[in-house]
């Protein structure tokens, strides 16, 4: 039997192939929302340096009495304070400093000549041991001459003068750092609020095709009433619906037309049966008959009475499957009732020389239906008796108490094998079908999963070691 060893859940699939497609585009946008924000970031950085650069560069003017800067500290504390201070420098064209903030003391910046007019900006550690960032710009000193009235105005080429600001980038860096944790904050945030949507869209999607699948494990296609309907029927699922629906009246017309074919050729097969065991009885009785012809008439009567069995078996299958026996609850005594099964069962225990353990609890009384729990028991132990090996051991384990009860019966049967599970409930199955003259038809255990289904009781097989187990639990009533 072809066996699916993957089976890949729908929601699964679909949940995970949607949050990977979520946190790879949440990564992407992530990472590219983080350069845009750093390059913001810098590029503020930049212009407020490149703004006092700029306001330095205005500062410095060009007089009769030579170069002035009209700086005044106390407008501009970041170039004199002692804690985190910021740097500027001011180079004449011969490279001696003409200004210097108050803030580098006895230390003085790195000149870098540059074009003319044209700002550099660059990372540079600053003189208290920082990282930090400077700008540099070389430019022609502004001439204020012109402004002066006093005396008449000759236009002269006015100095070339390098100015430079520094101040530290921890700032810069640490806005960077934040804006990134806020951004890991919002992508995680994001990631758990679209996993949950995701999952509740997705499970509310395929809440039909649960409803499906709960239905379809409870459902019993032998009953006239089965059929699919769902509280909720998306256009995508109805098309399975009808499907299924049209599938199941197809299997139970088949189905009730076998039940139908078998008991009819059981009944129409009893009476004629029965006439043949009537005239091999009558000839047998005759002392005339020669020893020949009387070893037919037996072989002739022991056919026909396993016919008969195999009849009278199709006959209480089709009855059960129609639920056409007594079902009354009545008080049974479980010990009596195996003691008498075991006892119609004497003769094949004493010659296949089996040991039978039989343990339960105090408790041996309950109340079940009689005629199923009763067959239940008979078949499984007749099939465990039947089919174990010669000196070998059957195991029956009974438990009951107020509300449950639970029978298991093991043998061993070294012929099984784990694939046969599956089947050996199938009606006139048998492990080998051309061992036509062993005991039994495969309809036994058919019967017991009959009965099982009609009451709910639950039926389980297991094989390990060669020791097949069968386990029947219900309600005690």
């Amino acid at each position: 039997m072809w066996k699916n060893k993957s089976q890949p859940s729908i929601k699964r699939t679909t949940v995970l192939s949607s949050l990977a497609g979520i946190v790879i585009s949440s990564i992407i946008a992530v990472i590219f929302i983080n350069q845009i924000v750093a390059h913001w970031l810098t590029d503020e950085f930049h212009e407020n340096l490149l703004a006092k650069v700029h306001m330095l560069q205005t500062l410095t003017e060009y007089e009769y009495d030579g170069l002035e800067l009209d700086f005044v500290d106390k407008f501009m504390p970041e170039y004199s304070r002692n804690n985190e201070p910021e740097y500027f420098q001011i180079w004449t064209e011969d490279q001696k400093t003409f200004k210097q903030s108050a803030s580098l003391k006895n230390t003085s910046l790195e000149l870098k000549k540059t074009p003319l007019n044209e700002i550099i900006i660059q990372d540079v550690i600053l003189p208290d041991g920082r990282e930090g960032r400077i700008a540099y710009v070389t430019f022609h000193v502004e001439d204020h001459r012109i402004f002066d009235h006093s005396r008449p105005y000759v236009k002269t080429e006015t100095p070339i003068v390098t100015i430079s600001t520094a101040r530290e980038k921890e700032s810069l860096d640490s806005a960077i750092t934040k804006a990134n944790v806020i951004l890991l904050i919002i992508f995680t945030l994001l990631t758990g609020i679209l996993s949950m949507i995701v999952w509740f869209s997705v499970s509310k999607g395929l809440m039909p095709l649960n409803e499906l699948q709960k239905k379809l494990l409870k459902l019993n296609y032998k009953k006239n009433n089965a059929y699919i309907n769902l509280s909720v029927t998306p256009e995508e699922v109805s098309i399975l619906v009808k499907r299924f629906n049209g599938l199941l009246e197809s299997i139970r017309s088949s189905f009730q037309r076998e039940q139908k074919f078998s008991s009819n050729v059981a009944h129409e097969l009893r009476t004629p049966i029965a006439e043949i065991r009537t005239i091999t009885d009558v000839y047998l009785l005759d002392d005339n008959l020669d020893s020949k012809s009387y070893k037919i008439m037996q072989d002739i009567q022991s056919i026909s009475k396993k016919m008969g069995d195999l009849i009278n078996g199709l006959l209480s299958l089709a009855r059960a499957e129609k639920l056409e026996f007594e079902n009354t609850t009545e008080k049974i005594d479980y010990i009596k009732t195996t003691e008498a099964i075991l006892v119609n069962c004497k003769s094949l225990i004493k010659n296949k020389n089996l040991k039978i353990i039989n343990k339960q609890n105090l408790s041996t009384e309950l109340s079940v239906p009689y005629t199923p729990f009763t067959q239940i028991i008979n078949n499984l132990l007749s099939n465990a008796i039947k089919h174990s090996s010669k000196d070998s051991t059957v195991s029956i384990n009974f438990y009951c108490d107020d509300t449950t009860f639970i029978f298991k019966v093991s043998n061993i049967t070294p012929d099984l094998d784990n694939s046969d599970l599956e089947r050996m409930f199938d009606r006139l199955w048998k492990k080998d079908m051309s061992r036509a003259n062993d005991s039994g038809f495969g309809i036994g255990l058919s019967l017991v999963k009959v009965y099982c289904e009609s009451q709910k009781y639950s039926l389980n097989t297991s094989l390990k070691n060669s020791i097949f187990t069968i386990t029947v639990s219900g309600k005690n009533n």
